[in-house]
């Protein structure tokens, strides 16, 4: 469904005294609060490169803080990428991790610390017959997430040296901005169009209420927070299991 056709139905059946433009900015409050979820879905990823999809960060000697951008963003033949989904401008949410491949640990490297290995999206190593060279380790670093305060960013633990194809790096992007009710929404409103219903009509009774059960009530009544932003998540999270490595499953007590 397109968003200017829920800014649409929800002015014509709930809101028929509320401006176009407060709609929107509603749908995208429900939006925001939807989509901080990390999973598969929301990771970014450069499809434009057939070597490796996630991007380096260039790395200069000395300089340890980096806030990651399309000025320091590369992909594996040294071009600069675009923080685009699709076509449209995202934000970095929230760094997952800084790596590189093991293969590149070579006499050159001699940081002092090492971080531990893993198998990228949760490859089972015994399915390839040349999963020896494709192990990755991670780089230790302190890691910041977004705030209203900064942009997301990464402070090396020690000297990461000048480099432009050593360090991946894998973040999880936010939602895109609607600033136009012609931009689409970041999840599947099709399917989950309920959802924005409940949320808009809820940001509207908050506000003349102080309280909304619409936004706040028990799972059993269907409330946003409770009931659809866990529903959705969960569908988020479909592909989570392509993200990890093979674990024994969590077996809870009580």
């Amino acid at each position: 469904m397109l968003t200017r056709e829920l800014v649409s139905w929800i002015k014509e059946d709930f809101a028929p005294g509320y401006a176009r433009e407060k709609i929107l900015g509603y749908i995208g409050r429900a939006q925001n609060e939807i989509f901080g979820s990390n999973c598969a879905q929301t990771t970014f990823t450069n499809p434009s490169d057939p070597a490796f999809p996630i991007p380096f960060l260039v790395t200069t000697a000395e300089k340890l803080d980096y806030t990651p951008s399309a000025s320091n963003l590369v992909d594996s033949d040294g071009n600069a990428i675009s923080l685009e989904v699709n076509g449209y401008t995202v934000g970095i949410r929230k760094i997952k991790r800084v790596f590189m491949n093991v293969s590149s640990l070579s006499t050159a490297y001699d940081n002092i610390f090492l971080g531990r290995t893993f198998d990228w999206a949760g490859m089972n190593v015994h399915w390839s017959r040349r999963y020896f060279s494709v192990k990755y380790r991670e780089i230790p670093c302190i890691i910041y997430d977004k705030t209203a305060l900064m942009d997301a960013h990464i402070v090396f633990a020690e000297d990461p040296g000048t480099y432009t194809d050593r360090y991946y790096i894998e973040w999880y992007f936010g939602p895109v901005d609607l600033d136009s009710e012609n931009i689409p929404c970041s999840f599947d409103t099709d399917q989950f169009a309920e959802a924005v219903f409940k949320a808009v009509r809820g940001y509207m009774e908050e506000s003349k209420n102080g309280r909304s059960d619409l936004l706040n009530g028990p799972y059993e009544t269907g409330g946003f927070r409770k009931y659809w932003i866990p529903k959705i998540r969960n569908q988020l999270n479909g592909g989570m299991t392509q993200r990890k490595p093979f674990q024994f499953p969590t077996r809870e007590a009580g």
